[in-house]
């Protein structure tokens, strides 16, 4: 079960790695609303998202959150930040629940060292977190309100229903009752356009 997630969600065909991944990997699971990663603690295992939706999340220090990212997507790494060698910056919350397979960081290193897919694989992973904190951060900075819920419910219409609308509008950077203003002028106007 564990090699198949493997091939299906990472493209790993090698039988060897299979086994040898297979070997260390646990499944793990976190209920609704229990933290999978504290921020400011170290990274001792590399978590990746078998099923269910996650949040990353800073705090500011008047003690609100601010949502930075949503994991959903089996194969996804689940991670604080994106170097396994400094402590984890972000606090990612399980919102339902979560499943995870964790690779001890020590192994994964181990295995890197062998495998050149498994480097590969860690820096397809960066470039992708890149890409897609470059993209929000473009949306956050140039887009109205009316702009970033579009391109929300067009980007992840998946989580429109099964995330809170405090963490979206969190992520969006505004206020819940802009987003619920912005939500309801948005499937307004996609009625009267169907």
């Amino acid at each position: 079960m564990t090699a198949d997630f493997y091939r299906r969600y990472l493209r790993i065909y090698d039988r060897t790695l299979l086994n040898e991944l297979s070997g260390i990997s646990k499944i793990e699971y976190f209920r609704k609303g229990e933290k999978i990663i504290n921020a400011g603690e170290e990274q001792h295992k590399i978590f990746l998202l078998k099923d269910g939706i996650v949040r990353g999340y800073l705090i500011n220090p008047e003690g609100r959150d601010f949502t930075d990212c949503f994991g959903f997507q089996p194969g996804s790494p689940v991670m604080g930040c994106t170097r396994l060698d400094l402590p984890a910056q972000l606090n990612i919350q399980a919102l339902n629940r979560v499943s995870v397979l964790s690779i001890p960081v020590g192994d994964f290193w181990d295995l890197a060292d062998v495998y050149p897919e498994v480097v590969k694989i860690y820096n397809d992973y960066l470039i992708r977190s890149l890409e897609e904190h470059f993209e929000y951060g473009i949306v956050r900075s140039t887009l109205n309100a009316g702009e970033k819920y579009s391109w929300f419910a067009v980007r992840y219409p998946y989580l429109l229903e099964r995330v809170s609308h405090k963490h979206i509008a969190s992520f969006l950077g505004m206020t819940p009752q802009t987003f619920s203003k912005e939500r309801t002028k948005f499937l307004r106007e996609k009625a009267a356009a169907e």
